[in-house]
């Protein structure tokens, strides 16, 4: 009981609620235009109407997960307020595959091709996942147990978790009536609007400036040497060894952030 939950639906509300409204918004126009030219358009029966576009899931089996994928190339968050149950579905029966799918998800960069008898053959899906949630610290601390030892749990799927906010409960309770600037929220609408406006203008490449780029490769070289050199677990190994995307992705966001 930590406000865990609050303080993420509080995120979302304020981040991604103004792009899903956006999103309705449009797809509801879109919509009504298709179903006015379908009527003008009357032989053309297998063609599909517009798509909603999506940012968020909350409770999805991979296979539509891999749907949603196809459907948003730029990817999808998948948002698990109580995030052991998610990860509990790991072990339950039927759901055997579904511990790697999520291991491939987490560069950004993988493309996934599935073929099934029932469906067909669905190509080049971008496996782009990004995946938040609140977990108490009794049950993280049984998965980071496994993913320490050698045996079911040290795949990996702990280490790609990088992320970690945990409550300072070194401080007397008291009641707040403290509440967010409107002026400020509106403008972290606003911020996230513009970032994904940017989006559907297409992907670019985003540099280091040189001396950035000295720094970070001399970091890089660093992180990478002190993974090889044997001087830690395997698990911690493991985890350090994924920093670098870490380092980099965030770059990128605080520029992106700073950008716009």
């Amino acid at each position: 009981s930590s406000k865990k939950s609050p303080t993420l639906r509080e995120l979302c509300n304020c981040i991604i609620g103004p792009l899903e409204d956006r999103a309705q918004r449009e797809h509801k126009s879109q919509y009504a235009a298709y179903k006015s030219e379908a009527k003008i358009d009357t032989k053309n029966k297998s063609e599909e109407g517009p798509l909603l576009r999506r940012y968020l899931t909350d409770d999805c089996t991979t296979a539509k997960l891999r749907e949603l994928f196809a459907q948003n190339p730029n990817g999808i968050i998948l948002r698990s307020d109580e995030f052991k149950g998610q990860l509990d579905k790991f072990d339950k029966v039927g759901n055997e595959g579904d511990r790697s799918f999520m291991l491939q998800c987490w560069p950004g960069l993988h493309y996934y091709n599935e073929d099934r008898i029932a469906r067909g053959s669905s190509l080049k899906i971008p496996l782009t996942l990004t995946w938040v949630g609140c977990i108490p610290p009794t049950g993280l601390s049984h998965y980071l147990s496994q993913a320490t030892s050698e045996g079911v749990g040290s795949d990996g799927l702990m280490q790609r978790l990088q992320m970690v906010c945990y409550p300072n409960f070194n401080q007397p309770f008291e009641l707040c009536n403290e509440s967010i600037a409107e002026d400020l929220e509106q403008m972290v609408k606003e911020l996230f609007l513009k970032l994904d406006e940017q989006t559907r203008l297409g992907h670019r490449i985003v540099n280091f400036s040189l001396e950035a780029q000295t720094e970070f490769d001399s970091w890089l070289v660093k992180n990478e040497n002190s993974c090889r050199r044997g001087e830690f677990l395997s698990y911690w190994e493991s985890h350090i060894g994924k920093l670098p995307k870490l380092i980099g992705s965030l770059c990128i966001i605080l520029h992106c952030l700073k950008e716009v």
